[in-house]
């Protein structure tokens, strides 16, 4: 989520914790010699990596991502999400004089692991025929209107596909973050290498919303 709220808010705010960890030193321990100024400047640096480090990626980054002024930065994506695809796939299997089913939405199970350096995303369709995990995620953020873009490559694993299908795939997506809070929403596209030597590859639509308790 660090691209999301930008490395340079993320120094200015490392700089900030450093100096007054390093001035309430200086004020009650002051440096006998020059040398010794290293120490305050040193234990700022070490404090300001912990809180950091130790707070962003632990349990407590989603809930700090829900704070008013936080949230615009690096909105709360933790959590359990409904998702439905559109998939090109009745398209795709006409052409090749396949059997393309009803061609209903699919529905499926998504949780997202939020923290300040790494972002995971699972995924789990409710028929059970596939699952995904998240291979790589990057959230970025539009400089000139401040939206929210999440972009992800996932590894799909079907343990018993059909004919049409494979076993294995990899597929990428992006997704803009709609709205805050509970009212937030997800939708974007996504498209797979799955079967690409038979021209079965697939792509479609995707839509998140959060899950009812």
């Amino acid at each position: 989520m660090y691209q999301s709220i930008g490395v340079a808010k993320l120094f200015t705010l490392f700089a900030l914790i450093a100096a007054v960890v390093a001035a309430t030193k200086v004020a009650f321990w002051p440096p006998a010699t020059l040398i010794a100024w290293w120490s305050p400047v040193s234990l700022g640096m070490a404090v300001s990596s912990g809180l950091i480090i130790g707070v962003g990626q632990s349990f407590l980054f989603p809930w700090i991502c829900r704070l008013p002024l936080v949230r615009d930065m690096a909105p709360d994506i933790s959590g359990d999400w409904r998702a439905t695809l559109h998939s090109n796939w009745p398209t795709i299997a006409g052409m090749a004089g396949l059997q393309a089913g009803a061609g209903a939405p699919i529905t499926a199970d998504i949780r997202v692991v939020a923290r300040l350096l790494r972002v995971k995303i699972t995924f789990r369709s409710d028929t059970k025929y596939s699952k995904s995990k998240s291979v790589s995620v990057s959230v970025h953020r539009d400089e000139d209107n401040g939206d929210v873009r999440i972009y992800y490559t996932y590894e799909n694993t079907t343990e018993n596909p059909l004919s049409s299908d494979c076993s294995h795939h990899f597929g990428s997506a992006y997704v803009d973050v709609l709205g805050l809070g509970k009212q937030m929403t997800l939708e974007g596209l996504y498209w797979t290498n799955r079967n690409w030597s038979e021209g079965l590859n697939t792509a479609g639509t995707i839509a998140w919303a959060r899950r009812s308790a």
